[in-house]
C-alpha cells in the first residue's frame, strides 16, 4: 500500500500505523500474540482521516476509536485481524 508520511499532513489526514506485512505476518504464523506483532512491526503512514459526519470512500472502511474519529484503511487489511489462525507464509 502506497501511503505518504506522517509529515506535514493536509486537514483530512491523520498519522496511522500500518502493518509491515511481512515480517508482520511471520510473527503471527509463529503464533504471537496480535497486539506484540502489532507492536513490533509497524510503520507510521499518512492516511485519510474519517468520522460518522466525514465516511471513507465505498472501497475502504474507517477504523475509529472511541473518540468518533479514525482513518480509512482497504478491507484487506482486516485479513491480519483473523480469529481461527493465521496461514504460515
Amino acid at each position: 500500500m502506497c501511503t505518504g508520511s506522517c509529515g506535514a499532513l493536509p486537514e483530512e489526514g491523520v498519522c496511522g500505523a500500518i502493518a509491515v506485512l511481512d515480517p508482520f505476518n511471520r510473527c503471527l504464523a509463529r503464533g504471537t500474540l496480535f497486539t506484540e506483532c502489532l507492536s513490533r512491526h509497524v510503520a507510521p503512514a499518512g492516511l485519510r482521516r474519517c468520522s460518522s459526519e466525514e465516511p471513507c470512500r465505498e472501497d475502504y472502511v474507517c477504523a475509529r476509536t472511541s473518540s468518533g474519529e479514525g482513518a480509512c484503511i482497504p478491507p484487506y487489511f482486516l485479513f491480519q485481524l483473523r480469529v481461527d489462525g493465521h496461514a504460515v507464509p
